[in-house]
């Protein structure tokens, strides 16, 4: 049942994924944001 609404994305199941794949994306972009600033810090332009 739960790969069958996958597959057709069931409302539900949409904005699940959207969720997970956006927290993934959250967790990758704070990383990057949180090592640019420190670099900013530590040689300031």
């Amino acid at each position: 049942m739960l790969n069958r609404s996958s597959t057709h994305g069931s409302p539900s199941q949409l904005v699940f994924t959207q969720d997970r794949s956006g927290v993934y994306v959250d967790i990758r972009f704070t990383q990057r944001l949180t090592r640019t600033v420190s670099t900013v810090f530590r040689s300031p332009s």
